[in-house]
């Protein structure tokens, strides 16, 4: 079928003037007569090799390129389907499609051939046929030249002089045609020293140009051949002028008619044979020809070359999403829009054209993204803007004016992702933004856009089990109209930073992220409000994603921006006149890593009656209807202990590790400790007991500086943690510098400024608990810290703080096994554990102590260096863990238990309800240890509140006695009744060990 018209059928990848069998076989099995067709198959595979020489792919697995690889080849046969003769005819007719078609070099690996020996002055003169076809080839090229189409020609195999050979009359064309057009350029066979090839043809006047003649290149079946000739040196200059050629069209805009341009670059920077000898003037350059095409056409002043972004830096990031970075700068601000602070940030999809700034007349709009350059070499990029300005991975590009656009230009320097910042000053319309690459010569929309890799913040605050997952809102209510100017939206947008939540002075908690219009207003003003009322802020949460999966994201407001893992998605303020809380959807994003993101709503509005906020998500699907689900919070950081989902007890958790990190990845804490510190045998959970921080670690840990003396120091680094709804005013640290707090999502000391805490918002069911975080690092264990709460030494306290004690309400199969098991470690001498060394799994309730452990300092215990006079190595060490179950049995209610246990003479044990990362519930601190062998046990107990459910216990067991066993005696009990002893019986195996 002729689709497009020319009167061709099916000429797909070109076409065969002659390739296809039109009459009888005669009697040697030729063809009687050809004619043409549209299957272009190679049957000899000269045509093959000579493509490969212009543009084989570098990457084909065939240990070859070509001059040029991806340049377009429209593939024209001239032989017949006979003999394999070549007819000018069928030449004539080719040259005539390839103008038609828009070609602009055209390649000839052929000509006329002599016989061995031949030599015009011992031949009689010529045929008239010579002059004829001589004449016919002239007009037959002559369309090409007004067309600027730059032809190549083989020179031939003969080794004749052309000069000679035309001075007598005789013709080899298209060759000599050069003599007359000089868009015509014939091409003679050189060796690897440059010196002319043996067989070629060669003459200072009919030869234009030598390449080598030697080659090896594609051949059918997927293979590689090398072969010789001048039929191999005419590609080499055809892949020379195309990377010309396209240098030229993207330095000047012109995409025609520069054949001239291109043949003068070609001879120009060709290099001179070491010895001519009459036969050729010079051998093609294709890196000088691109160089001096660039000297030559590139603007004033140097051509950028930027480099793309580090190997690895966008397959690495852990978020990769198809967004354009969006910033608005005012027109004149200092440093411009390279370096000046931005008004407004905004985000959209990344699909071009661009339209519906938020922004015109008087401002610039800035486009951020990167996108993938398939190789190194010159890159024009078209605007359809008058007022643009384009960096390439932080390089200006100089420009020139074209029909309604700018053009830009740079070098790349190599393949590999580059950023693209497009400046648009006083933008309306709709803009688009096309490339052109050095391997085409016409223009196409980059369709290919991520945002550039960045570094998701971490979560301000660690990640506790507490309640359960929520949204937390702060805000601001006013009882005015909200403006949406310039200054209003910069303000909103700065709320991502921790730091900025101190500008707003409320703050509540919500399940789901799914208010209908009503149902917001009514969640921030549940006294209710008079109708003209607004409010704006920050709804903060966290969104659990898989590795590799690839969601796009939807939020339905009135006025809101969308984060996630610290980078903008999606911009609702598209139009500061345009609210009509519509859906606002994002472009793709591929989360490289499990866990949990930090996801962020910046939020704003007057009439709140109508205005909903709803966050959905979807997988990525470009075959099948997006299903839109909520976005299920995975953050923890607000907590609603009337709620009864878990237990809790009272006080500060505070966790110690060597090094100067905190919580370094995979490292369980080296000690753990309570605060306030209880002795009592009985230890209510609601005591009025506090105490302030103690002045270092080794008040926290007494004996810690004496197992690390001065002569070999140790840093440690420690966290305290716990949940509070107490106003606490202003937080400062000692010692500035090493030392951070955090409040909810806040960091509210960052080691030298304190930001005030916002408001915090009871809800109707309880009180609302955020987590107060406080962290020293890399500091000594005598080396004084501190704590300060608007001046005055900060209290821990049972009654006002409180740390959750997760209880599974049903036994979840990947964690909890069997009854009747307990799994263990035991601690063996020599050489020195890790901070956690490997659990051991052993059927037994009672722990039996294997050998002396002789670093006292390493596991989940308050025991270090000399522990109140007994020396190293004198202790001994067990650890069980497993569930047990609460001995509440109201569903929905939290009852009050106790957890009693016996120390024997000579032990101590620390207890830990979770783990690693759960709390202390009894620090263990000794006191075992001081009673002498031989005296009764003594019996402790603690209070604490658990809703139904297993509860995960850790025990720490040591002893001083030699030779003796570790023994755990405990019952969790209802408080003030009494109970089983937690053994063999009610024991439940921990698996995620």
């Amino acid at each position: 079928m002729d689709d497009d018209g020319n009167g061709f059928v099916d000429d797909v990848n070109g076409y065969s003037f002659l390739g296809a069998c039109n009459g009888e076989l005669d009697m040697f099995g030729d063809c009687s007569q050809c004619g043409p067709t549209s299957d272009v198959t190679d049957d000899d595979g000269h045509g093959t090799h000579v493509a490969g020489i212009i543009a084989a792919a570098r990457d084909a697995g065939l240990g070859v390129a070509g001059v040029a690889p991806a340049v377009k080849i429209m593939v024209l046969k001239v032989s017949d389907c006979a003999t394999g003769a070549i007819y000018a005819a069928a030449v004539f007719s080719a040259l005539d499609y390839a103008l038609r078609m828009g070609a602009q070099l055209v390649s000839c690996s052929f000509g006329r051939s002599y016989p061995d020996g031949f030599a015009p002055v011992s031949y009689p003169p010529p045929s008239e046929g010579h002059q004829a076809q001589a004449a016919a080839y002239l007009q037959a090229v002559m369309p090409l030249k007004s067309a600027g189409v730059l032809l190549m020609a083989a020179a031939g195999n003969n080794a004749l002089n052309l000069d000679l050979l035309s001075s007598f009359g005789y013709s080899n064309n298209p060759c000599l045609t050069g003599t007359t057009l000089d868009n015509v350029l014939c091409v003679a066979a050189t060796l690897e020293n440059d010196t002319l090839a043996s067989y070629s043809n060669y003459g200072l006047r009919a030869v234009a140009i030598g390449a080598p003649g030697s080659v090896r290149s594609t051949w059918p079946g997927k293979t590689a051949r090398d072969l010789w000739g001048t039929s191999m040196a005419t590609p080499v200059v055809t892949g020379a002028a195309a990377l010309v050629l396209s240098t030229v069209s993207i330095l000047t805009g012109n995409t025609t008619g520069l054949a001239s341009a291109v043949r003068q670059l070609l001879l120009a920077s060709a290099a001179a044979p070491p010895s001519a000898a009459g036969t050729f003037n010079r051998r093609v350059d294709a890196g000088a020809a691109v160089r001096a095409a660039v000297a030559k056409y590139a603007p004033a002043g140097s051509l950028p070359s930027p480099a793309p972004l580090a190997a690895g830096a966008m397959e690495g990031a852990a978020m990769q999403h198809t967004t354009f970075a969006e910033r608005y700068y005012k027109a004149g601000v200092p440093g411009g829009w390279q370096a000046g602070v931005a008004l407004d940030t905004s985000a959209r999809a990344a699909q071009l054209p661009l339209g519906g700034f938020k922004y015109g007349a008087g401002y610039t709009a800035r486009f951020t993204a990167c996108t993938y350059l398939g190789s190194s070499g010159i890159y024009s990029v078209r605007v359809t803007a008058a007022a643009a300005e384009l960096a390439v991975s932080g390089a200006a590009a100089p420009s020139r004016a074209g029909p309604g656009s700018r053009l830009f230009l740079f070098r790349a320097q190599a393949a590999g992702w580059y950023t693209f910042d497009l400046a648009l000053t006083n933008a309306t319309g709709s803009v688009d933004m096309e490339i052109q690459t050095p391997a085409s010569g016409t223009y196409l929309r980059i369709t290919s856009w991520l945002a550039p890799p960045a570094t998701p913040p971490p979560l301000p605050a660690p990640g506790f089990v507490t309640s359960r997952a929520s949204w937390t809102v702060y805000y601001n209510t006013t009882p005015s109209v909200i403006s949406l100017c310039p200054g209003a939206l910069a303000s909103l947008g700065g709320a991502r930073q921790p730091g900025a939540l101190a500008a707003l002075q409320n703050a509540a908690v919500a399940p789901a992220l799914a208010f209908a219009p009503g149902e917001l207003r009514a969640f921030l003003f549940p006294g209710g409000v008079a109708a003209g009322a607004g409010a704006a802020g920050v709804v903060l949460g966290g969104v659990d994603v898989a590795a590799n999966a690839t969601y796009t994201f939807k939020v339905t407001c009135k006025g809101c921006t969308l984060s996630v893992g610290g980078q903008l998605l999606i911009d609702s303020w598209q139009s500061t006149s345009v609210l009509n809380g519509t859906a606002k959807q994002s472009g793709c994003t591929k989360f490289q890593r499990a866990g949990v993101q930090r996801v962020q709503v910046n939020f704003g509005g007057a009439a709140l009656a109508d205005a909903p906020l709803q966050l959905h998500w979807a997988p990525c699907s470009a075959t099948s209807t997006l299903n839109w689900v909520p976005v299920a919070p995975a953050d923890a950081s607000a907590w609603v202990p009337a709620e009864a989902l878990t237990g809790y007890i009272g006080g500060a958790q505070c966790d110690v590790w060597r090094g100067a990190v905190v919580a370094p990845a995979g490292v369980a804490p080296m000690l753990k400790v309570r605060l306030p510190e209880a002795s009592a045998s009985a230890n209510p959970v609601d005591a009025p007991l506090s105490s302030g921080f103690p002045s270092s670690l080794e008040g926290l840990l007494p004996g810690l500086a004496a197992a690390y003396p001065s002569t070999s120091p140790q840093l440690f680094s420690a966290r305290c943690w716990a949940f509070t709804s107490a106003a606490l005013g202003a937080i400062t640290m000692l010692p500035k510098g090493a030392s951070a707090a955090y409040l909810g999502h806040a960091q509210v000391w960052d080691g030298a400024q304190a930001t005030p805490p916002a408001a915090w918002r009871h809800a109707a069911s309880g009180a609302v608990l955020r987590p107060l975080v406080l962290e020293w690092r890399g500091v000594a264990a005598a080396q004084a810290l501190a704590v300060y709460a608007s001046g005055a030494p900060l209290r821990v306290s049972l009654a006002a703080m409180r740390l959750p004690l997760p209880v599974q309400p049903a036994a979840d199969p990947r964690f909890v096994g069997v009854p009747g098991h307990a799994s263990q470690a035991y601690y063996s001498p020599a050489p020195a554990l890790p901070d956690l060394p490997g659990l051991i799994l052993f059927d037994a309730s009672q722990l039996t102590a294997r050998g002396a452990y002789n670093n006292a300092t390493a596991g989940l215990d308050v025991a270090v260096g000399s522990y109140f006079g007994v020396p190293p190595g004198a202790l001994r060490y067990a650890v069980t863990t497993g569930y047990t179950t609460s001995p509440a049995t109201t569903k929905g209610r939290l009852l009050l238990a106790r957890l009693s246990w016996a120390n024997p003479a000579g032990q101590g044990a620390t207890l830990v309800a979770g783990g690693a990362s759960g709390v202390t519930i009894r620090n263990g601190d000794g006191f075992g240890l001081r009673v002498a062998p031989g005296a009764a046990a003594e019996s402790f107990s603690y209070d604490f509140y658990l809703p139904p459910g297993l509860l995960r216990l850790t025990a720490v067991v040591k002893t001083q006695a030699p030779g003796a066993g570790a023994a755990f005696f405990a019952s969790l009990t209802t408080a003030g009744q009494g109970g089983a002893a937690i053994g063999a019986r009610n024991w439940l195996k921990a698996l995620d060990l």
